[in-house]
């Protein structure tokens, strides 16, 4: 009996021992200290640093894009200068770069083939006053049956051949800027001179004073940069939103200057790589040269959400964060960080994505900065 109550006297110290261990574990690791986020201000630090608080308030943000392009100039704006005989250049005396305006002298050309044009022409001017009255001299002897009809019309058929070989002459001669009304064997145009077919100026000159040139050489180009345009290559899917009128602005490579344009005109047709050409009329094309490559920031639709202002998203931990009120003690104040995803930025306000939890709470939207740096 003896023995029975001494073993169960022990059981019951054992058990007892063991839950005492266990609590106190239990205990040691409920009153365990963690670390806390939250940030305490003072009344007096929070005034003489200039914070604010606030509250989310609806703004009206743009859905924009980048797209690239380039700076063009439109085919009636550029003119390629040849010659429309072949021949030698002669007084050429122009820079790339140099204005030149519509009908101004460019060049000169030299071929002995304008000397023979111009020769062949007065031959037949002599030679068709002496068939014209040829033919008249036989219509009246035919009129008197002094020769046979057949050589009267001889007459009129070598008259009329004359005349018409006479004009294509002429044209020719007028084609190489002849004046064929002041035209005499005494003088002779001795050089065919190329003048420039619009205003603008002077670019990639590819020929030199003495060197043959034909019909097909390209001696150089004029370019009217007043009339350049900006093209734009648009998705597919974004170019549905644009419309004609519409305000962009753009830089060009290697610039920081930023230009205004106007959308002028959108392509109805789609490229191969589902693009879309847009083309814009430039506001000011002062020191744009054609051929500059750009980017554009164009808006595609506006929408009102949810915003705070910029100094009201501070950094912690690479994470954009907002510092909400949680708490107002006896001279302090608690606020807890939140992780918070943004969006779009106008006008130092910056879109809010996730902010439904958040839309009654009242936010640190001034001096946050300098809490967390």
């Amino acid at each position: 009996m003896n023995y029975i109550y001494t073993t169960l006297l022990s059981a019951v110290i054992i058990f007892t021992i063991g839950c005492t261990t266990d609590n106190k574990i239990s205990i040691e690791a409920e009153t365990k200290p963690q670390q806390s986020t939250t940030i305490m201000i003072s009344d007096q630090q929070f005034e003489s640093s200039g914070m604010l608080n606030g509250k989310l308030s609806k703004k009206h943000f743009d859905k924009t894009i980048i797209v690239n392009g380039k700076v063009s100039i439109p085919s009636k704006s550029k003119a390629i200068v040849s010659s429309i005989m072949s021949g030698t250049i002669g007084a050429i005396d122009l820079i790339e770069g140099q204005w030149i305006n519509k009908n101004q002298a460019l060049f000169t050309v030299t071929n002995i083939e304008l000397i023979d044009l111009q020769e062949e022409y007065l031959i037949l001017q002599s030679k068709m006053e002496y068939l014209r009255e040829e033919e008249i001299r036989k219509q009246k002897l035919v009129a008197e049956n002094l020769i046979p009809k057949q050589e009267l019309l001889l007459s009129q058929s070598e008259y009329l051949a004359n005349q018409a070989k006479h004009k294509t002459v002429a044209k020719k001669l007028k084609m190489y800027g002849v004046d064929t009304n002041n035209l005499s064997i005494n003088k002779l145009n001795t050089s065919l001179t190329i003048y420039s077919p619009i205003s603008g100026y002077v670019s990639n000159i590819n020929a030199l004073r003495g060197q043959f040139i034909n019909p097909s050489t390209e001696v150089l180009t004029i370019e009217n940069k007043s009339m350049i345009y900006l093209s734009l290559n648009v998705l597919e899917r974004d170019a549905l939103l644009i419309d004609k009128g519409q305000n962009i602005t753009f830089s060009v490579t290697g610039s920081l200057t930023k230009y205004n344009a106007t959308v002028h005109l959108i392509s109805p047709k789609v490229s191969d790589k589902g693009m879309v050409t847009v083309h814009c009329k430039i506001t000011d094309v002062k020191d744009l040269i054609p051929g500059m490559y750009a980017t554009a920031e164009m808006t595609l639709e506006s929408y009102e959400t949810n915003a705070l202002p910029e100094s009201a998203v501070v950094q912690i931990e690479g994470e954009n964060n907002i510092l909400i009120l949680t708490s107002e003690l006896e001279a302090k104040s608690n606020y807890e960080p939140q992780v918070i995803e943004v969006g779009a930025n106008k006008n130092g306000y910056l879109e809010i994505k996730n902010s439904d939890p958040w839309l009654d709470q009242t936010i640190l939207v001034k001096g946050g900065y300098y809490l967390v740096n």
